[in-house]
């Protein structure tokens, strides 16, 4: 740090500042910057390069010093300059290199750069040399620590309904809202967050996802805010409110994990690269867990309200809710009739739940498909009278999961592939029987009817 200090020592007779400059001759300076031809767009940054002299930084015009502050830390080409340039723009003492430092730490706070620590001292230099913001702001939320920094303002998003108030408090709203300081800070309010439980878990989700949405520096921590809002739930429930909004807010953000799953492969990937205690598998299917409960549910619910044989749907509802709440459903998808479908989405719950179409003969416009996994058995329940369908999920003729369309022929066959069943759900004791076929293909037990009979 000797450079820096000497600079801010030397001879102030020697480092005199320039003649102030009328505002023709700063405007023909920053024209003469920038090549003929390129006055609309950025300059290159290897054509800028390869016009200025770095080893005598003295010469370097403002608006170039103030990209070089900025960018430097990102752009190849300045070959260990970096605390050379720090120096004389903190040697020229002027207000707008301060700013230029101080936005370019908390914007790319390059913790792995070599000269970061220059970048450090030099923001704590010039935030200090002034009566303005940037002396208390870094007071108050330590913004000049860059340990103590991330995590007193990680504690303050926490601790608030309002997180773009407490980031304009401390001068990091607008650009620096996407910056890495408060990327760091996200980080460390998620690892906080994902480790708490019951309501101070609902609290801390709450601010996080008013965070996400609210905060543009929260768009590249996707991984670890799933992990936050997901972890506190392993082995019990949320509130159901608290929970529809984790489910919409992740769905919405990262996609449905029946649907995209190399999506949720990958930041699986991205938090076990990082050495986390965690379990990411577990957190994960929480979602996949809630989602399928609200497949089931949000089904039974819509026929219920559509269908004129309600005496005969509460009895199916209550016969695989039963399984439902035992844990014992792995997956759920449904599929509309293009009839039922338009019915459905008026008494539909979540607008942007995701489902399947039924399409071809073999079955009415009305007509609905519920197909659920239990064990090793694909069964597909109907609407109405149709009949139950049951395959060994593994044979290559069992309908596959989470497919946008489905042919209802192919889901109503009586192909007599071996594993295949058809049931009818007859007279009152259909559970019993159903109950009995699960049990005797997946060692299952209903709830209420055990192995059936």
């Amino acid at each position: 740090m000797s450079a820096l200090r000497q600079a801010c020592d030397i001879d102030r007779v020697r480092h005199a500042r320039m003649p102030e400059r009328t505002a023709v001759s700063r405007a023909a300076d920053q024209l003469a910057s920038v090549p003929t031809g390129a006055r609309r767009e950025a300059e290159p940054w290897e054509a800028m390069l390869a016009r200025l002299d770095l080893s005598a930084p003295e010469d370097i015009r403002p608006r170039d010093m103030r990209r070089l502050l900025g960018d430097m830390w990102v752009e190849a080409g300045c070959d260990h300059h970096e605390q050379q340039l720090l120096s004389e723009a903190v040697r020229r003492d002027r207000m707008s290199m301060d700013r230029a430092i101080l936005h370019s730490y908390l914007l790319r706070f390059p913790l792995a750069h070599y000269g970061f620590d220059a970048l450090l001292w030099a923001a704590q230099l010039v935030a200090r040399r002034r009566e303005w913001p940037w002396r208390t702001r870094g007071d108050d939320f330590a913004l000049w620590d860059k340990d103590a920094g991330p995590n007193r303002l990680a504690t303050a998003l926490l601790d608030t309904a309002r997180p773009s108030e407490v980031l304009r408090a401390a001068g990091l709203d607008g650009d620096l809202a996407t910056g890495a300081f408060v990327r760091h800070a996200i980080r460390a309010a998620c690892a906080v967050a994902a480790t708490r439980r019951g309501a101070d878990a609902v609290t801390s989700g709450e601010r996080l996802m008013a965070l996400a949405s609210e905060v543009k520096g929260a768009e590249a921590i996707d991984a670890l805010l799933a992990l936050a809002l997901l972890a506190p739930w392993i082995g019990t429930a949320p509130p159901a409110d608290h929970q529809q909004r984790i489910t919409t807010l992740l769905t919405s953000r990262i996609g449905d994990p029946r649907l995209a799953p190399a999506r949720w492969t990958a930041l699986a990937v991205e938090l076990r690269s990082e050495g986390l205690d965690i379990s990411v598998e577990a957190a994960f299917a929480v979602l996949r867990r809630w989602l399928v409960q609200a497949t089931v549910r949000e089904f039974f619910a819509i026929v219920a309200k559509t269908t004129d044989r309600r005496d005969q749907w509460r009895d199916r509802t209550e016969f695989w809710l039963g399984y439902l709440k035992a844990g014992h459903i792995t997956d759920a998808w449904f599929a509309f009739g293009s009839q039922a479908e338009r019915e459905a989405r008026r008494f539909m719950k979540d607008q942007t739940m995701a489902f399947g179409r039924l399409e071809g003969s073999g079955a009415t416009s009305t007509q609905s498909s519920l197909l659920l996994t239990i064990g090793d058995l694909r069964i597909a329940e109907w609407s109405d009278n149709g009949m139950c369908r049951f395959w060994n999920a593994a044979k290559p003729k069992a309908p596959p999961m989470y497919q946008r369309v489905y042919y209802t022929a192919v889901l109503k066959t009586m192909d007599a592939e071996r594993g295949y069943d058809p049931l009818r759900h007859a007279g009152s004791t259909w559970p019993s029987h159903f109950a009995r076929r699960i049990y005797d293909r997946t060692g299952i037990a209903h709830p209420l009817h055990g192995h059936g009979w």
